[in-house]
């Protein structure tokens, strides 16, 4: 039967799904594998959500239906009787020290299925780490970094549609970040992200209304300004 892998739609969240995608292919535990993205709008009925198929979630609140899950964030169990359902096991791990869900995955499919993520999903789960932490080297690099990831990353932003996102998870189970970045559609939406992050960067200092040493106020009720994570 096929099992359909649930995941968060940010880079984190999509690599974690093609990590799963193949430690499960390769390792036989599945044959038949799809993925589909869900975002924090989901939260509000996640205890009742049931797609009626066998399915996974990573890097996304705990369901005790699901058949795999794996997830990071502290904030993963909506109440306590969630959290009392959950136990690690062949299945299932959580890590909320972690930076991010690959890293996790890696280590659990080493562990309990003998298998080995190759070169280009550890560079995945390296970059996974620096961009669901924000632990760039520099605001320059979280802003105009060149590397393929980052790229990537923006693209992220200007998704045409829902279909974009399953398509990467697809390119992220195979092919390297280099690869990816030189796919058409992916450079289209890696420039629009780069001209919306410059448009914002000119046009929002003027709608700064005031500012401490810990936060600023601004009214961003232009459409000329786009939000952008950094």
């Amino acid at each position: 039967m096929t099992l359909r892998i649930f995941y968060h739609r940010d880079f984190d969240g999509m690599a974690s799904a093609a990590i799963l995608a193949r430690a499960l292919h390769d390792s036989g535990r599945e044959s038949e594998i799809t993925w589909d993205g869900v975002n924090f709008d989901k939260a509000l009925d996640w205890p009742s959500f049931d797609p009626g198929i066998r399915f996974a979630v990573v890097d996304f609140h705990f369901h005790p239906a699901a058949e795999y899950w794996f997830d990071h964030h502290p904030t993963t169990f909506l109440d306590a009787d969630q959290e009392s359902k959950f136990r690690k096991d062949s299945c299932r791990n959580f890590d909320p020290q972690a930076p991010s869900c690959p890293p996790i995955l890696i280590a659990h499919a080493k562990e309990y299925w003998d298998w080995e993520a190759d070169a280009n999903l550890q560079e995945l789960a390296h970059w996974s780490n620096i961009i669901d932490a924000a632990t760039f080297a520099t605001a320059e690099q979280a802003l105009f970094g060149r590397d393929p990831a980052l790229r990537l990353m923006r693209a992220l932003t200007c998704a045409p549609d829902y279909s974009f996102h399953n398509r990467v998870v697809g390119m992220m189970r195979t092919d390297s970040l280099v690869s990816m970045v030189s796919d058409l559609e992916v450079l289209r939406c890696a420039d629009r992200a780069e001209r919306n992050r410059d448009n914002a960067l000119e046009n929002f200092p003027p709608n700064v209304l005031d500012r401490t040493p810990l936060a600023i106020f601004a009214d961003l009720r232009s459409k000329r300004i786009r939000r952008e994570r950094f």
